[in-house]
């Protein structure tokens, strides 16, 4: 987690979702029976804390958890088959590159450490998850955004197919509290 602070870089897709999208938002059902569970604090974590997946995590989805985050776990008969964070980028910004201009505004949510394991990929959990982040943050003017690397392209699928909208890519260089570069291109 220290490495994001004293050296991030790359190139970023940024994704978005608003309230108007809402509306016409996809309702992609995973391939398999599925139920998402939203952790918003240690206790609900600990209760977890008997699935593999979440153990070997568990630091880090407490830290994330003390800045406020909110943790999605979607699970297939009881095991963890996915998971993803959540940030409000009001109260916390997990990546250097959250402090920039596109992700200024009212209450945004971020997704990040999003992860389907790899024997559930290609059965539309993914797309579920964010669809249901989306259900749960986006109430009045809020917007969620979604990053990807830009070589990614499946990440790219899945997320367009839940119905966000690229807005551009983000680039960035940052080592320790000097930002080198940073610009987003449309």
């Amino acid at each position: 987690m220290q490495k994001q602070r004293f050296y991030c870089n790359g190139n970023k897709y940024v994704f978005c979702k608003s309230a108007e999208a809402l509306a016409d938002m996809p309702d992609p059902g995973p391939r398999i029976e599925c139920r998402c569970e939203i952790i918003r604090d240690f206790a609900e974590l600990e209760r977890q804390a008997c699935c593999p997946e979440i153990r070997k995590e568990i630091v880090k989805f407490a830290y994330y958890l003390r800045q406020g985050c909110q943790l999605y776990l979607i699970f297939h008969q009881n095991a963890v088959v996915a998971h993803s964070v959540v940030a409000s980028l009001n109260r916390f910004h997990p990546y250097p590159f959250a402090d920039h201009a596109v992700f200024e505004g009212g209450t945004d949510y971020l997704v990040f450490y999003g992860r389907t394991f790899p024997e559930y990929r290609g059965l539309g959990i993914s797309s579920y998850m964010l669809t249901q982040i989306c259900k749960n943050n986006i109430k009045n003017e809020e917007r969620v955004f979604v990053t990807s690397n830009w070589d990614n392209a499946i990440a790219h699928k899945t997320i367009k197919k839940a119905g966000f909208k690229k807005l551009g890519i983000l680039r960035y260089i940052r080592v320790g509290f000097f930002t080198l570069c940073s610009d987003f291109r449309v």
